[in-house]
């Protein structure tokens, strides 16, 4: 590779630069256990991140989410810059600004589409910028000026669970929960009849549709949005729980593909 490449020329392998080098696929029993265990625990830090924001501590540690939300964490922020990173490289473009402003423009391009995709919202530009410069610190070399596949163990020690506080915040409450992510879906709850001893009738209505936010092994969380009711700005969200002894049923609407 020429020196003028955006790559680093660093060719050590991933297992030289620790725990948190994750790649493509384990290639033996060690490593696919301890990928395991790291998915697990970056999926159970961005639970424990988002959920905190709602005042909700009691996360359980046995739900198979972590996972999911691990593998989610570990494919944006690193396989897809890596896979970005070797597509520029091919490119072998002898100036580096070239290199640094294509990877600066498909990495941005990437997080667009990501959250337009799953929340079709106006407002990404904010979102989009955060994330696009964190991801570029990560890789970026400034000694070299050049982008690395497999940044020092100190920066992935640093940047990893920086990327995965981002991910808590700014994209994991896009992702539905039938695809193991933490945005909430309405479903109609049935409640027992109202009783003055009852949490529910604090604040429930009555039976009806309410947005599911989160299950533990004694409560259900709703989260409600507060409203300005001339513009319909969003200016408050309200967590609401409830004891599952105060609920008779709770109905979900299952996925567009299932088809028993």
């Amino acid at each position: 590779m020429p020196e003028a490449a955006s790559l680093s020329s660093d060719t050590k392998t991933p297992a030289s630069f620790g725990y948190l080098s994750l790649y493509l696929i384990p290639s033996n029993e060690s490593e696919l256990t301890r990928a395991g265990v790291i998915l697990y625990l970056l999926g159970l830090f961005c639970t424990f991140i988002f959920f905190s924001q709602l005042n909700i501590l009691s996360i359980d540690m046995l739900k198979p989410q972590c996972i999911v939300i691990g593998i989610y964490v570990w494919i944006w922020a690193v396989l897809l810059p890596r896979v970005w990173i070797q597509l520029v490289s091919l490119f072998k473009f002898q100036k580096k600004w070239l290199n640094i402003t294509m990877l600066a423009l498909i990495l941005g391009a990437s997080n667009a589409i990501i959250f337009y995709g799953l929340s079709s919202v106006q407002n990404m530009l904010y979102p989009i910028l955060i994330n696009l410069l964190a991801q570029l610190l990560f890789y970026f070399n400034f000694k070299k000026r050049a982008f690395e596949l497999f940044p020092p163990l100190v920066k992935n020690y640093l940047f990893i669970p920086v990327l995965a506080v981002l991910f808590a915040w700014m994209i994991l409450p896009l992702i539905p929960q039938h695809f193991g992510g933490t945005k909430t879906e309405l479903v109609r709850v049935v409640f027992k009849d109202k009783e003055p001893d009852l949490l529910a009738s604090r604040f429930i209505k009555g039976t009806g549709f309410y947005r599911f936010l989160y299950e533990t092994d004694k409560d259900y969380y709703f989260l409600e949005k507060a409203s300005d009711e001339k513009s319909g700005i969003v200016m408050d969200y309200v967590v609401k729980r409830v004891e599952k002894t105060e609920i008779i049923k709770i109905e979900y609407k299952t996925s567009p593909w299932v088809d028993f």
